[in-house]
């Protein structure tokens, strides 16, 4: 038995693009409780190749939306293009991030903009720090890495200090939150009985 993972993207204008994610095959005579389904290092790669063509089509998508001016819908100049370094749960990513001048027409804006910068300016996912934040409140900070690397595709896990670090922002993230919503307190008020 041989099996494939395809993933389809259909683009905005209707074009359709489709990549392989994985392959590969199974003996079909004498099937087992060992060869039934995925491997955890099959499962891995699948969805690493997944989340790795997905954020790359968002990314560029992204980068062609915001490379038009909103003063006058016309192309911003290119200044350069770089690569960053993206940190999902299913995988590091590297992407194209262009950075575009700005418009000659100088309505919109007047200065230089880095499309994947907007859009993930701390280079990992929220989803990403939140279950690091997760397990780096449950766990010793070693032990969370090394246990998201175990069943994750987390090829580069990041340094202790730096899990370290991601737990405590979130954390005081999630504090400010729930500090903003909370109502003030209204002080009780006492009520003497006088006696009747």
């Amino acid at each position: 038995m041989r099996w494939r993972v395809l993933l389809e993207v259909t683009e905005a204008d209707g074009v359709t693009v489709m990549h392989e994610i994985s392959a590969g095959s199974r003996p079909a005579p004498g099937t087992s409780a060992a060869t039934i389904g995925l491997t955890l290092a099959e499962g891995k790669s699948t969805l690493a190749g997944l989340q790795q063509h997905l954020v790359r089509f968002q990314a560029k998508a992204f980068c062609r939306e915001r490379r038009l001016c909103e003063g006058c819908d016309g192309r911003r100049p290119m200044k350069d293009r770089r690569t960053r370094r993206l940190t999902t749960l299913f995988g590091t990513i590297l992407v194209d991030a262009p950075r575009f001048a700005p418009c000659r027409c100088g309505i919109a804006s007047r200065r230089m903009i880095s499309p994947v910068t907007e859009l993930m300016p701390d280079r990992g996912t929220p989803e990403y720090e939140r279950v690091l934040a997760k397990m780096g409140a449950l766990l010793p900070y070693a032990r969370a890495i090394a246990l998201l690397a175990e069943f994750l595709p987390v090829e580069n896990a990041p340094a202790i200090e730096t899990a370290r670090r991601r737990t405590l922002k979130v954390g005081a993230r999630l504090e400010h939150g729930s500090l903003k919503t909370k109502p003030p307190a209204i002080p009780p008020v006492s009520e003497k009985l006088s006696p009747g």
